[in-house]
């Protein structure tokens, strides 16, 4: 069944430098023009979209790397704020959810939401509460619980 938004994250397709307008547009709805990690209101450092599992130099084949249960909205770009953070702070952002390595999947993969809890993302902007016991493979349950509750991030 093709989602809301008209793409079956399943498939591969031509090389992808970035999502559409479209699903940037479903992006900023969910966060309500707010950080998805911070949760404050744009600063003046501006908005970027955050690609969960890194896309890769050239782009790449595989929808899912550009639907927005891949992407979140952070403050700052790749360099400042929030996303620069992430970016600077690589190994934590995977432990909050902020980073998805591979082969890990980000639909299935929870994030620590706003700082303030964990929840799966869907490709159709939805944002679903998530515990431990909802049935995530062990990996993704291991990381999460190895999150330490005095971590460094901002």
């Amino acid at each position: 069944m093709t989602p809301a938004h008209g793409f079956d994250s399943s498939e591969n397709t031509s090389r992808s430098r970035g999502p559409s307008h479209h699903v940037r547009s479903i992006v900023i709805d969910r966060a309500s023009w707010t950080c998805e990690w911070c949760g404050g209101a744009p600063p003046t450092l501006g908005m970027s979209v955050h690609h969960r599992q890194p896309r890769g130099m050239g782009g790449s084949r595989k929808v899912h790397v550009n639907a927005p249960a891949n992407l979140l909205l952070l403050c700052g770009s790749g360099t400042t704020g929030c996303h620069g953070w992430v970016e600077s702070n690589r190994r934590t952002a995977v432990t909050w959810g902020l980073l998805v390595p591979r082969p890990g999947l980000p639909a299935v993969t929870p994030v620590f939401y706003r700082r303030e809890r964990w929840v799966l993302l869907d490709d159709d902007g939805g944002v679903h509460p998530w515990t431990p016991d909802d049935g995530a493979d062990d990996a993704v349950t291991e990381t999460v619980i190895v999150h330490r509750a005095d971590d460094p991030s901002p």
